[in-house]
């Protein structure tokens, strides 16, 4: 155009003198007008590719009229993965997103005919095959005449993803508190919910206004202070904010009053946590009044027992007493009145050696004495494992080294018993408390532990009895500890727990077994041992 209108300045032709100089002006500022609106032109081209070229949505441009696409910008072609030359020249339903004939066909209709569509939501699928949402916005406008449609693709996936990943979040978390609100609802647990900063009721569980008589109205909105049952607990501002403080808080067994005067015994939890910006205290309280009858009402027939067993256990050992007494004392008197009767008559019948039928008598009156003196023994045996009549006489500590040495006698097991200087005076009870248990580790020694030695120990300190006995032989194990035939254990248990007592039983780190018995001793002067009542060497 500049070129034809240089031509047009250059060709000759008629003009007025005056006229030539203002046609070469006009014709100047025209090329020059034209020049700088192609330079406008091409500066807003070159804009408009760099624009199209850094976008960051893809953009298509289609032929309005045949559907081919004209150009695809470099954001797009990373978008589906296919090259410039897969869009080029293709229709939009040979390219493979768009490859539904005859809905591409369909949409390209619906294009051609609106100057803007929009999807916000639109589903396509990539050369690799990955499936991508993005939003679709088309407007048509006039080139040279050339109608074209331009075709943006917003890649929404992520934002997508992250939609979905919050509706799903929202609607676990409204499972979640569906949950939580059958539970609370549901619990047979009473459930108070505070604020925590305020100390103010926001919730509370149809179990817990059940429980404890109250109506919804009565117990929401309140400070929990104000609610009789827990004035104990929380009382005021102060406690509750210790309770904030401690974070959580247990009660094993505590009384709570209902609205209508009954007392119940309630489990009562609570521990702080946070909902959203929000602090709360979450109390939950469980009626443990039947179990707590139930336990009181054992604990009672525990204690009968034990008092029945005690009651038992003295009147065995008093009738015991009694029966020793009268077997050593009547018995024993009458044998010895026996034994002097047999002797006299020996000695009559001496006088008259010389018959035969005598002879025969008194041969078997001589070897009578004898005999009762067996008969004495024997009773005397009997008398004494009844009721060791040193134990009342003499002591718990001659009464040990008595029965120590008498397993010596028997079985030959060495038995070293070791005694303090001084003695504490023990009432009937707890000295023959300790000389039973002292029995039953013997018998279990002769019995089960193949040993060859036994120390014992007695300590009287600080209001205490402590006797040990411990033997070198295989060892108790765990099974014979544990079982509930072993009724000689259980026993010793009972007889040192009615006194208030305890009994451990350990097995040694040499194979040997280890039985201690500490039982109290309430009467208590002390005195220094006699050399009369010592049976042997202390050791």
């Amino acid at each position: 155009m500049i070129c034809k209108l240089t031509e047009f300045k250059e060709q000759p032709r008629a003009q007025k003198p005056g006229h030539k100089v203002l046609t070469e002006q006009l014709v100047i500022r025209t090329a020059e007008a034209y020049e700088h609106h192609e330079q406008g032109i091409l500066a807003s081209e070159q804009r408009y590719r760099r624009l199209f070229e850094t976008a960051q949505h893809g953009i298509l441009i289609l032929n309005a009229d045949t559907a081919q696409v004209m150009d695809a910008n470099l954001f797009m072609q990373r978008l589906l993965g296919y090259s410039q030359e897969e869009f080029l020249g293709k229709k939009l339903w040979e390219i493979g997103p768009f490859k539904g004939e005859a809905a591409s066909k369909a949409t390209f209709a619906e294009l051609q005919h609106t100057d803007i569509l929009h999807h916000e939501e639109l589903c396509l699928e990539t050369k690799d095959g990955r499936m991508i949402d993005v939003e679709f916005i088309s407007n048509s406008y006039t080139v040279d005449q050339q109608r074209l449609i331009a075709c943006n693709f917003r890649d929404i996936t992520e934002r997508m993803n992250r939609e979905k990943a919050a509706a799903q979040g929202e609607q676990a978390i409204r499972a979640s508190e569906l949950k939580y609100r059958k539970l609370f609802e549901t619990a047979q647990d009473g459930i108070l919910i505070l604020d925590a900063h305020t100390g103010r009721i926001n919730e509370v569980n149809p179990f817990l206004l059940k429980l404890l008589g109250f109506t919804h109205e009565e117990v929401v909105g309140r400070f929990i202070w104000e609610l009789s049952p827990f004035g104990d607990i929380v009382s005021n501002q102060e406690k509750l904010m210790q309770l904030q403080k401690d974070g959580y808080v247990r009660y094993e067994n505590l009384p709570l009053l209902t609205k209508d005067g009954r007392m119940i015994a309630v489990e009562f939890v609570s521990n702080v946590y946070s909902t959203g910006e929000r602090h709360v205290i979450q109390c939950n309280i469980r009626d443990i009044t039947i179990r707590k009858q139930a336990e009181d009402a054992l604990e009672t027939s525990h204690t009968q027992l034990r008092s029945l067993l005690a009651r038992l256990q003295t009147v065995r050992e008093e009738e015991a007493t009694r029966i020793s007494r009268e077997i050593h004392d009547e018995l024993g008197q009458k044998l010895t009145g026996l034994k002097m009767d047999l002797i006299w008559a020996e000695r009559k019948l001496r006088e008259l050696l010389g018959c035969s039928a005598v002879n025969a008598i008194l041969q078997r009156f001589s070897d009578m004495p004898k005999m009762v003196d067996d008969i004495t023994t024997s009773v005397q045996v009997i008398a004494a494992e009844l009721r060791p009549v040193v134990l009342d006489k003499l002591g718990l500590g001659t009464a040990l080294q008595y029965e120590a040495r008498r397993l010596h006698e028997r079985i030959g097991i060495s038995c070293k018993v070791h005694l303090p200087e001084t003695e504490q005076e023990m009432p009937p009870e707890l000295s023959t408390a300790l000389f039973r248990i002292f029995e039953e580790c013997l018998t279990n020694v002769t019995r089960h532990s193949q040993a060859s030695e036994v120390k014992v120990e007695l300590k009287t300190e600080a209001g205490w009895v402590t006797l040990c006995v411990q033997d070198n032989g295989r060892g108790i194990t765990g099974a014979e500890l544990a079982s509930p035939v072993s009724l000689g254990l259980l026993g010793m248990k009972e007889r040192a727990a009615l006194l208030g007592g305890k009994i451990t039983i350990t097995r040694d780190e040499d194979h040997g077994t280890v039985v201690t018995a500490s039982l109290p001793n309430h009467a208590i002067p002390t005195r220094k041992r006699t050399s009369y009542e010592t049976c042997d060497d202390r050791g």
